[in-house]
């Protein structure tokens, strides 16, 4: 198994429970993560649903679906990234660039988890955790998800 430096800044302890989960358990927990995350963020696209549910039945997406959520995470990232500029120039509020960087999140942690390793899923967890912004609530996704069957 792959180290991930980035989720085990999130905690150790939440990486191995991770880790410990069978492979349905853990793609389960990532689709679970995924939903969470964009209703968090009030991000609503049927492409995202479409790759969650898909997650969640162990399909595979299309190329071109694929390249459509990769082509929505880059404009999500630009329109964060001008947010936060606009910012710095005392043209818009904070609260308008934190919004927008979560549903960037939101977006990478679909994207991560349409890649079917457990790399990609711990990814797809690192963004959906900070897209979701409540520690408590991701911990209670992941302790749940070593119970399912």
């Amino acid at each position: 198994m792959t180290s991930n430096p980035r989720f085990y800044q999130i905690s150790p302890e939440l990486l191995q429970e991770v880790r410990q989960c069978t492979n349905e358990q853990r793609e389960n927990l990532v689709a679970r993560a995924c939903s969470l995350a964009l209703e968090r963020t009030d991000l609503v696209d049927r492409r995202l649903s479409t790759a969650i549910r898909a997650k969640g039945e162990y399909s595979v997406l299309g190329n071109d679906s694929v390249a459509e959520i990769s082509s929505l995470v880059r404009q999500l990232d630009e329109k964060a990234w001008t947010l936060q500029d606009q910012v710095e120039r005392g043209e818009a509020e904070e609260r308008e660039y934190l919004s927008a960087f979560a549903k960037a999140r939101a977006c990478a942690a679909v994207e991560f988890s349409l890649g079917r390793t457990e790399e990609s899923d711990l990814e797809s967890l690192y963004e959906a955790y900070h897209a979701i912004g409540d520690r408590g609530v991701f911990v209670q996704l992941v302790t749940a998800a070593r119970t399912d069957k």
